[in-house]
């Protein structure tokens, strides 16, 4: 019985056994450790994807903030005329107000706007529509239309209320959440301190995400407003409903946008993200267990060329001793040879009868 086999066999088992955890254990720590610089990949494709989406949306404001240049000097030099509108649709928001007319002052400001409204509105392809509305409620734009639809209304409501208090220069979005949600900016026209009305400008606010979206198909995008209502989101490179996802739960993964009361959201498909996810751990699993694999067959190895087998060759040779064949085993490495000369110390008759 040989107990170096023994021990030998045992070892192999451990080892396998042993190589199996510290490669899972291996494999963790790295996961951990990676897990922050995966995190902040993430945050560097938001803050990339709302800095493209800011890009996207900065030549409408440009515009919009230009049409005010031109109508904020029309009325600090106004070129009066007793004709009214040259043209144009003027609309109000109740009967009331429809029996009204714009001032002179407003009217002469429209009439050397209104080709530069009729530019604008040709210059961008996202523009939909670009229109003033008085601080009466007066409606003004060059695009015919005979009604009053839902974004109108909208304007004139948070353009009413008492609570939204604009800047000079700062614009104001406004949004009617529906099948096919409807996204306007609109700027104030101030005179000598006093509100006169705003500009606004109807634009696709969804084909500018949609830009966003298609430069990464893989990922779900999600508009929310300062109060965590989803606007728009897309999905795998295509606009889907706003009611598919649920605000409340989008906080961790936001970017603010800095020329919009808006934040932008970046999900990564869960199924995806998982395999993505396992196959980087099982790489690493299987790499680090075939480095480890590598270095316990070279020692194990070692073991049975320097130690097992030498060994086995000592066994034979002490049995042919026993067995009255003095020559024994005679091949034996270097290491194992003084070893070997005493076994034959001992074994030669002069040797037991000195020991006798």
């Amino acid at each position: 019985m040989n107990p170096f086999l023994t021990e030998y066999r045992r070892l192999q088992r451990y080892s396998l056994l042993l190589l199996i955890v510290i490669s899972l254990l291996m494999t963790v720590v790295h996961y951990f450790l990676s897990l922050s610089d995966r995190l902040a990949h993430r945050q560097e494709l938001l803050n990339s994807s709302a800095e493209t989406l800011e890009q996207e949306i900065r030549p409408y404001q440009f515009l919009l903030n230009y049409l005010k240049t031109n109508a904020d000097a029309a009325f600090a030099d106004p070129k009066t005329t007793n004709q009214g509108l040259v043209s144009g649709v003027q609309l109000a928001n109740t009967s009331a107000q429809a029996l009204q007319s714009f001032d002179e002052p407003t009217s002469a400001m429209l009439n050397q706007l209104n080709s530069g409204m009729q530019f604008a509105g040709r210059s961008l392809a996202g523009i939909k529509r670009i229109a003033y509305v008085s601080s009466e409620g007066l409606w003004y734009q060059v695009r015919t239309i005979n009604h009053v639809d839902d974004l109108m209304v909208k304007v004139w409501q948070d353009l009413g209320q008492k609570s939204v208090i604009q800047q000079n220069n700062q614009a104001l979005l406004h949004v009617v959440v529906s099948e096919n949600s409807n996204f306007a900016l609109s700027v104030p026209i101030v005179q000598n301190g006093q509100r006169r009305g705003a500009l606004v400008m109807e634009f696709d606010l969804a084909a500018l995400l949609m830009i966003v979206s298609k430069s990464q198909p893989d990922k779900n995008f999600i508009l929310l407003n300062d109060i965590s209502e989803v606007m728009l989101a897309s999905k795998q490179g295509k606009l889907v409903a706003a009611h598919v996802y649920d605000g409340a739960h989008q906080h961790d993964n936001l970017k603010s946008l800095l020329s919009l009361p808006l934040a932008l959201n970046v999900q990564y498909e869960s199924a995806s993200a998982f395999r993505t996810e396992l196959a980087d751990f099982l790489t690493h699993f299987i790499g680090y267990a075939f480095a480890l694999f590598i270095l316990s067959t070279f020692q194990v190895r070692r073991f049975k060329t320097k130690v097992l087998a030498p060994f086995a060759k000592l066994m034979v040779h002490v049995s042919r001793l026993s067995h009255g064949d003095q020559q024994g085993v005679r091949r034996v490495s270097e290491d194992w040879r003084e070893l070997f000369r005493q076994i034959d110390d001992l074994a030669k008759p002069e040797t037991k009868a000195n020991d006798e």
